[in-house]
């Protein structure tokens, strides 16, 4: 009865562990204990990473493999967390692709990179920093943190930001704010080049090419590879 028992209990972690979807998908249940301000990263060449706040002092990550040419590697130092898509021989597009959701402490600093997947941050009172390529970049409801967007060809949308330093880093995708200002200082974004700009705050709509007056909403505008930049 004893090595029954023993038995049932290894089934039980490895089903926890890692649980077989069918057609060589596999997900994935991770979860770590953090401090306050934990640091957390994810390099995922294939696929979307979607992060949300969650309970205080712990980090659960749900992953989704959708062939045996892709491994998660995880790391964990102290307060931070790694998180990497480990693309094994063969691996390409449709068998490289990992599909992350995770929660994360209200504070936590994010860093975040996906070549082809679409990346979603919410609710979240750290730092955010994010790099991509083609695929749509979207931050919620962010306060009180340092929001970093890089990206070629990917629509960035920035919505409800409080608080906070927005650099966004843009070579041809589309960039919408809407961004809560209490106090403003006048300021301008300068009009130059033909790359499409929008943005909007509670009191103030902006849209044309390049650089624009943004009267009561401080900053700073500028694409082609360099920054827009907005602090308030």
């Amino acid at each position: 009865m004893r090595t029954g028992r023993c038995a049932a209990r290894v089934v039980v972690v490895l089903a926890l562990a890692g649980v077989a979807l069918g057609a060589g998908v596999v997900r994935k249940d991770l979860r770590f204990k953090v401090g306050k301000h934990p640091m957390v990263s994810v390099n995922n060449q294939y696929g979307p990473i979607t992060v949300r706040a969650g309970a205080a002092h712990q980090v659960v990550v749900t992953a989704i493999l959708h062939s045996d040419k892709v491994e998660l590697d995880q790391s964990k130092s102290g307060n931070r967390i790694g998180l990497v898509s480990h693309l094994l021989p063969g691996a390409d597009q449709t068998t490289g692709v990992v599909e992350y959701e995770i929660q994360v402490p209200a504070d936590a600093n994010v860093t975040l990179q996906s070549d082809t997947g679409p990346i979603h941050v919410e609710k979240l009172r750290g730092d955010v920093t994010i790099q991509g390529s083609n695929a749509p970049i979207s931050v919620l409801d962010g306060a009180d943190g340092h929001v970093h967007v890089k990206t070629l060809d990917g629509a960035v949308t920035l919505t409800n930001i409080r608080n906070g330093h927005v650099e966004v880093v843009s070579m041809g995708g589309d960039v919408t704010m809407n961004i809560r200002v209490d106090r403003c200082a006048g300021a301008f974004v300068q009009r130059s080049g033909a790359k499409r700009f929008f943005a909007r705050s509670e009191t103030h709509t902006l849209r044309g090419r390049g650089w624009e007056c943004l009267p009561r909403h401080p900053g700073q505008g500028r694409f082609f590879g360099q920054p827009v930049f907005f602090q308030w």
